[in-house]
């Protein structure tokens, strides 16, 4: 929900739990604004961010710092696994396979899929609310919201030999979406129409790319 509200010679307006202030010129508000310990100064406006609801799943199951996690786009659901590569290896000998689940964007769970396949690499979701899993190894696996499997694919041999180290999903304003993929032989290869059949190419050459600290 979007408002405006004229109040003290500001004008402002909240717009999923955050709260943007734009001071008119010369305005007292200007001066007093700077002062307040919770609005955050961006340019020439202020920001500050406020609770709109607590999520609904239990706290002390959900580790975001040590888990894959996946946002549909425009309040879509949302994927979570534990992710073994931020685990000891003490601990994953304690604990549980990781399994994956579904959630509300306010926190409800609508599925969870028990995970017996390989090492998880990166969680992503497509335009149809698909859930995509890629797994280190090379396989895509995809679901739907409910957890239930539709289709596995393979990548090239070059991924597959080689393993993922790391994916980033993209959405385009068109309608389609895919994901770019970093092998651990620093390859990138790039993968479109998710939701029709997958296309994967590989990229150009980049020098020095075991030297990156970050691809985005």
């Amino acid at each position: 929900a979007l408002y405006l509200e004229t109040k003290m010679a500001l004008e402002s307006f909240t717009l999923a739990g955050l709260d943007i202030k734009q001071p008119k010129p010369g305005s007292v508000a200007d001066a007093q604004m700077s002062a307040t310990a919770d609005w955050n100064p961006m340019g020439d406006i202020y920001l500050r961010k406020s609770t709109v609801y607590e999520m609904s799943w239990t706290k002390s199951l959900i580790e975001l710092g040590t888990s894959l996690v996946a946002v549909a786009p425009y309040g879509g659901p949302i994927a979570i696994m534990r992710d073994e590569n931020k685990v000891s290896v003490d601990a994953q000998q304690r604990l549980s396979r990781p399994n994956i689940f579904i959630y509300t964007s306010s926190g409800v769970q609508l599925a969870e899929i028990p995970w017996s396949g390989g090492r998880v690499s990166a969680l992503g979701w497509t335009n149809t609310e698909n859930l995509m899993v890629i797994l280190e190894e090379g396989v895509i696996v995809k679901c739907d919201i409910h957890g239930n499997i539709l289709k596995q694919s393979v990548l090239p041999n070059e991924v597959k030999d080689a393993g993922v180290h790391s994916v980033k999903f993209y959405q385009l304003v068109t309608g389609t979406c895919g994901f770019g993929l970093l092998t651990k032989n620093w390859k990138f290869f790039a993968a479109s129409d998710l939701d029709g059949s997958i296309r994967v190419k590989r990229m150009a050459e980049v020098p020095g790319a075991e030297k990156f600290l970050c691809h985005q």
